[in-house]
């Protein structure tokens, strides 16, 4: 099921094996690094990482931490995964910011719209390490895998909780199994699991017309499954829970934004944040992912 690695092509060898005229240009220029293709094209991903970063920071959908980690976390995946791999990115960030809405969204969520570094690098950390890894041509067809994947996994944790917030119904907690307020991490909610699903579904479909491979949809979309699964489970049972003691409101906030005051840590594990829930969540999505596209 995975694809053979296509040699990288050097355009300027190959412009000067075609015309002699060039070949100084070739003699002159090939001991710089940026000579190499690869390096060519990392440099050029940070360039257009850094472009979409900068208009995302204007439309108010990152912070300036997040616009750098956005540069560095984008400008790996485009510049060393390829178009592919950068369109999947691009179609997770602008569907995910899309949904989140306003820039306070409630009363429980940590952050608001913006995207900081943290949430960058959690959500595609893993991607841009397996682009990485798949500069090695032994390890880029499972790394390709690795991509869509946990790109699946965390677009669908984002669908899920986007959309589920707006239910207007309850959710479940998975592990209490009380009914709890729509957003609560480890709570399910129907419209909240209906949109976890199409969005692991868009990506495994993307990532299958942009690479022709259409036997890695079903990998993908569950491993965007299986990503999504791991974060509601984590967020049920490690995840740290705080409490407001003027509201009396169990919250992700710090400081509870609607009243001002400081939260105390009442449940899980004392710093194991929502971040690191959606990290656990890219690299199961990418687990999966490369052990059923084999």
């Amino acid at each position: 099921m995975y694809e053979t690695a296509r040699p990288a092509v050097n355009t300027l060898a190959r412009a000067t094996s075609v015309n002699p005229a060039l070949r100084p240009l070739r003699r002159r220029f090939r001991h710089y690094p940026c000579y190499h293709p690869a390096m060519l094209r990392l440099c050029l991903g940070f360039l257009a990482a850094a472009g979409v970063s900068a208009a995302a920071v204007r439309a108010r959908a990152l912070t300036p931490g997040g616009a750098a980690a956005a540069t560095a976390v984008g400008g790996i995946i485009i510049g060393l995964g390829g178009p592919g791999p950068a369109a999947l990115l691009l179609l997770f960030f602008a569907t995910s910011s899309f949904l989140s809405g306003s820039e306070t969204r409630d009363m429980i969520s940590a952050k608001g719209k913006r995207r900081d570094a943290r949430q960058v690098v959690a959500n595609g950390g893993v991607p841009a390490l397996a682009a990485a890894l798949g500069t090695i041509p032994v390890l880029q067809p499972p790394a390709a895998a690795a991509i869509a994947g946990s790109l699946a996994a965390v677009t669908s944790d984002t669908w899920s909780s986007e959309i589920g917030r707006r239910a207007q119904s309850r959710a479940l907690h998975v592990r209490t199994r009380r009914s709890v307020p729509a957003g609560t991490s480890g709570g399910v909610t129907p419209a909240g699991t209906l949109g976890g699903i199409a969005g692991s579904l868009i990506i495994a479909l993307a990532d299958a017309r942009i690479t022709g491979n259409a036997r890695r949809v079903l990998p993908v979309l569950m491993g965007g499954l299986a990503g999504n699964a791991i974060d509601t489970i984590l967020g049920a049972t490690v995840q740290e829970v705080r409490a407001c003691p003027s509201c009396g409101i169990l919250t992700e906030q710090r400081v509870h934004r609607p009243c001002g005051a400081e939260t105390s840590v009442c449940g899980g594990v004392a710093g194991f944040d929502n971040d690191l829930v959606n990290l656990g969540a890219a690299v199961g999505g990418a687990l999966v992912a490369v052990s059923l596209a084999r």
